[in-house]
């Protein structure tokens, strides 16, 4: 994977997040523009995080050139049309972003796919564009009391969550899992959306037509000119420059005494490795 060339243009969706305000911050320290999407309801947010960014030393002259913050709702990230000009002029796309409305709801994991796929669809339309980073989980690998003594590898997917969230299965079927069901629709749908990208790379750059006035192949739909390349994240902290995240927010809760976060884990066992 080659080396960002200087001075590129990276669009984050969701930069007041944590983890996005750190790919922002980065990316402005290594002298990249930055195009962070806010939802408009939150654009009051776009002060505090450049206020954040000088107080991590750059330059208020840095961030009035190389960062710009657009609104953007999470239904936009639907919207192919919405995308495109989004996306014009960038060479890679960061998407972060997560409907907090709908985290715990079983449509997550539709509103997750149908976004990917939108976004996808508008960043074939860019030429520029040659990265799509899209931030999963390792949830989307496996969920407690799934977790297993081995090396997990590309080939791992949390399937219980996908039964359950995608397919219809019961829940009861899958007894153990019952407690770790409000993590399930957020886990199906990072699986499922990883699934969609790679499925979207691979099927659009075989998809040809054959043309009778030419007499050569050509793409039956703009092909993909972009690596899809997914990250899992576990737990993250560090310090906070937007809003907490979920694993910043279960350790202040824990340091305030509130124990709401524990229903999100199961007891896990420790081993000796």
């Amino acid at each position: 994977m080659s080396r960002l060339p200087p001075n590129s243009l990276i669009v984050i969706t969701g930069v007041t997040g944590f983890i996005a305000s750190h790919i922002a911050l980065f990316a402005l320290r290594e002298c990249h523009r930055v195009r962070g999407t806010v939802r408009g309801v939150s654009m009051h947010k776009a002060h505090p995080l450049r206020k954040a960014f000088v107080e991590q030393g750059i330059p208020e002259e840095t961030i009035a050139q190389n960062l710009e913050i657009v609104p953007a709702d999470y239904d936009d990230f639907s919207s192919e049309d919405k995308c495109v000009p989004l996306f014009n002029g960038a060479f890679a796309v960061v998407h972060v972003a997560l409907p907090r409305d709908k985290f715990l709801s079983p449509d997550l994991p539709k509103v997750l796919m149908d976004s990917t796929m939108s976004m996808l669809k508008a960043a074939s339309q860019v030429p520029t564009l040659e990265r799509f980073v899209f931030t999963s989980s390792s949830a989307a690998i496996t969920l407690a009391p799934s977790y297993v003594d081995k090396a997990l590898s590309v080939d791992d997917w949390n399937e219980v969550a996908i039964k359950v969230m995608v397919e219809g299965e019961a829940v009861e079927n899958y007894p153990e899992h019952k407690k770790v069901y409000r993590g399930m629709p957020y886990a199906a749908g990072k699986a499922m959306s990883e699934r969609v990208g790679f499925d979207f790379v691979k099927r659009t750059k075989v998809r040809m037509l054959f043309s009778t006035a030419t007499g050569l192949l050509k793409p039956l739909i703009p092909q993909p000119n972009f690596q899809f390349v997914s990250v899992l994240p576990n737990f993250t902290f560090g310090p906070t420059l937007g809003d907490p995240a979920t694993s910043v927010g279960t350790l202040l809760a824990a340091l305030k005494g509130d124990k709401s976060y524990t229903s999100l884990f199961v007891p896990r066992k420790s081993k000796n490795l």
